[in-house]
């Protein structure tokens, strides 16, 4: 399911932990334990604001009052699978 994740992380977007739960068919729980797993991992960053991302000018979730949590694919994630 990790591999699944890493999949759909890497045709880019933005996605609500929901929708990818939906798309993974598990909970939002385990979504979230999988992305902070790609974190320690160093595949991903989580994002403390929208300042940097390439996706704020077109992002569904705004950085407004309380802005999802959001993290960013690393640039090797796109090579190397995780283990």
């Amino acid at each position: 399911m990790l591999q699944e994740l890493l999949t759909i992380l890497r045709s880019g977007g933005s996605l609500e932990i929901g929708a990818l739960a939906a798309k993974l068919n598990t909970s939002p729980q385990m979504v979230t334990a999988m992305l902070d797993h790609l974190q320690r991992m160093g595949l991903l960053t989580a994002a403390q604001d929208c300042s940097g991302c390439q996706l704020a000018s077109s992002c569904s979730h705004g950085c407004g009052s309380a802005p999802a949590p959001m993290w960013q694919l690393h640039s090797r994630a796109a090579e190397d699978p995780p283990r």
